[in-house]
C-alpha cells in the first residue's frame, strides 16, 4: 500500500489537536529531574500531552488576491539566537516541585544548569494561504509551509541549535482564539531522534509505511499584543499586515497501525467500487 494514498484521509481522521497521543523526550543524557516520574530511565522526561510555546509573527495580506504570507517563530539566522520572544516554554503536564508523581522535565529550559539542561525552539518557512471573512477580522486559512524543531543542550550540541524535526503544513482549522495548523512529520534528524511515542521513536514511525506522525499547532492570534494595519485602509492600498507576540501549543497524533490498515482497506474498497461503476 502506497503511504501517500491514505495520508489525506489520516490527516482528517487523526490530526485534530483534540486527538493527542502521549509522548516523551529521550535526551540521551541525564540533565536532572530524577525525583519525578520518568518514562524510560534517567535520560527521559515523563509522559507528556503537549508542548507550549510563545512566538512572534508577521503576516502580510495581499488585498487584491486575498493571499497571505506569514513569518512566525524563532528568527535565529545565527544559531544560538535570542529566544526571549519565540521558543517552546513548557511541557504539559509539567514537573511540579514537591510532587514526585508529576512527570520529569529532565532539565528542560535550564541550559547551563548543574547537569547541563536543554531547550527547544521552532522556525517556519513559507507559511501561506488565503484569507476568509472580512479584512478587519480575517480568518487565515493555511494551505502550505514548513515548521522545523530545533534542539540544543550542553552535552551533545555544545549549546548550538540542531534542526531535528520537519513538519509540512497541510491545512488549518479555526479555533476560538486563532488557528490550528494541521501538519505531518516529513523528516527526522537520525542523530537526534529524541521524540518517542508508544510505537517507538518518531524516526521509526516515519520510516514505517504503516505509521504516521501528525502534529496540531494551536496558534493563539488574539490578545492585546496584536497590531494590525488592516483596520484603516486608504484608497489604492494593496497590502496590509498583522503582527504580534502570541502563545500556542502543539500536540501529536500517532495512530495505531491497525487503524491505518482499516482506513487503507476502506480506501481500496472505494477505489474498487469506483472502477466497477466505470466499467458497468
Amino acid at each position: 500500500m502506497k503511504k501517500h494514498l491514505i495520508t489525506l484521509t489520516l490527516l482528517s481522521a487523526f490530526a485534530a489537536p483534540a486527538i493527542a497521543s502521549p509522548f516523551y523526550i529521550d535526551n540521551g543524557v541525564d540533565h536532572g529531574g530524577n525525583g519525578f516520574q520518568q518514562a524510560d530511565g534517567d535520560t527521559t522526561t515523563g509522559w507528556l500531552k503537549e508542548l507550549t510555546f510563545k512566538y512572534d509573527s508577521f503576516t502580510e495580506i495581499d488585498l487584491l488576491t486575498g493571499q497571505f504570507n506569514t513569518v512566525a517563530g524563532w528568527n535565529g539566522v545565527v544559531i544560538g539566537g535570542n529566544l526571549s520572544t519565540s521558543a517552546f516554554t513548557g511541557l504539559n503536564p509539567s514537573e511540579v516541585f514537591g510532587d514526585p508523581t508529576s512527570p520529569s522535565e529532565n532539565g528542560f529550559a535550564n541550559l547551563g544548569g548543574p547537569l547541563g539542561g536543554w531547550d527547544l525552539t521552532f522556525t517556519t518557512t513559507g507559511l501561506t494561504g488565503q484569507i476568509s471573512g472580512t479584512i478587519d477580522a480575517p480568518e487565515l486559512i493555511f494551505t502550505g509551509g514548513e515548521i522545523n524543531f530545533w534542539y540544543r543542550d550542553t552535552a551533545t550540541t555544545g549549546g548550538a541549535f540542531v534542526d531535528i524535526l520537519t513538519f509540512d503544513v497541510t491545512g488549518s482549522l479555526p479555533n476560538p482564539d486563532g488557528t490550528d495548523l494541521v501538519t505531518e512529520l516529513t523528516a527526522v534528524n537520525a542523530d537526534y531522534d529524541i521524540f518517542q511515542s508508544y510505537l517507538g521513536s518518531f524516526g521509526d514511525s516515519l520510516n514505517d509505511p504503516m505509521e504516521f506522525v501528525f502534529a496540531g499547532f494551536g496558534f493563539d492570534t488574539s490578545g492585546p499584543s496584536v497590531v494590525s494595519t488592516c483596520d484603516d485602509l486608504v484608497p489604492g492600498q494593496t497590502t496590509c499586515n498583522i503582527a504580534g507576540n502570541h502563545d500556542g501549543s502543539v500536540a501529536f497524533a500517532v495512530p495505531e497501525p491497525t487503524s491505518v490498515a482499516l482506513l487503507g482497506l476502506g480506501l481500496l474498497g472505494l477505489a474498487g467500487s469506483r472502477r466497477r461503476k466505470q466499467q458497468a
